[in-house]
């Protein structure tokens, strides 16, 4: 039995893409710490999931009312509300594209 959106740790599972390769990223541990990565480009972007989350969290915030929907709910909010979540070499490099 798979995870659903509310029980999984990672919000942008499936949102969020390589900048370079377009592909989605995966989401792990590195050394430790959930995190984004692009399973496919050598030295492709990795991201610190709690800052990536965050930084599309608050984005998020300035266009609805995300902060109203609750924690367990906002991975299925985020899918509808983006396309995609793209990750640049950095978190300071993220493109939202928007649903609406």
């Amino acid at each position: 039995m798979g995870l659903s959106f509310t029980d999984d740790p990672y919000l942008l599972r499936g949102l969020a893409r390589c900048v370079r390769c377009d592909r989605p990223m995966d989401c792990g541990t590195m050394d430790g710490r959930r995190s984004y990565g692009c399973p496919t480009c050598p030295a492709g972007p990795v991201a610190s999931a709690r800052a990536l989350e965050s930084r599309v969290l608050v984005e998020a915030a300035r266009r609805t009312a995300i902060d109203a929907v609750a924690p367990g709910c906002r991975a299925s909010a985020l899918r509808q509300l983006l396309v995609t979540v793209v990750v640049g070499p950095g978190v300071d490099d993220v493109r939202l594209h928007w649903r609406i």
